[in-house]
């Protein structure tokens, strides 16, 4: 597990070209652990970050709920989840280097 971990921040590390608050860090490491580095390398997340632009990134998350067409049961209470930590970091974070500016 710890090791897993460790692979999830490398993940985010390597793919996020921006600032980020612990917080935020923190919750894209959660949700690249729980999805993979794979996903989250294929996801928008990664580009809208690195593009700035912030305000679409909380809403990113929720998209993570479907598939083959069906919509995971739990996976919403998981989305919704990564996208309060994501908003709760926003709120906390510094405004330079929030996802919102």
């Amino acid at each position: 597990m710890r090791q897993d971990a460790h692979i999830a921040e490398r993940t985010v590390l390597r793919l996020i070209n921006v600032p980020l608050t612990d917080g935020q860090f923190d919750a894209l490491v959660s949700f690249t652990y729980n999805l993979g580095g794979g996903a989250f390398q294929r996801s928008t997340i990664p580009r809208k970050i690195n593009r700035e632009e912030h305000s679409e990134v909380p809403e990113q998350f929720m998209r993570w709920v479907w598939a083959a067409g069906r919509k995971l049961k739990g996976a919403c209470s998981a989305a919704g989840y990564w996208k309060c930590i994501v908003c709760v970091s926003i709120m906390l974070a510094d405004i330079s280097v929030g996802f919102l500016e």
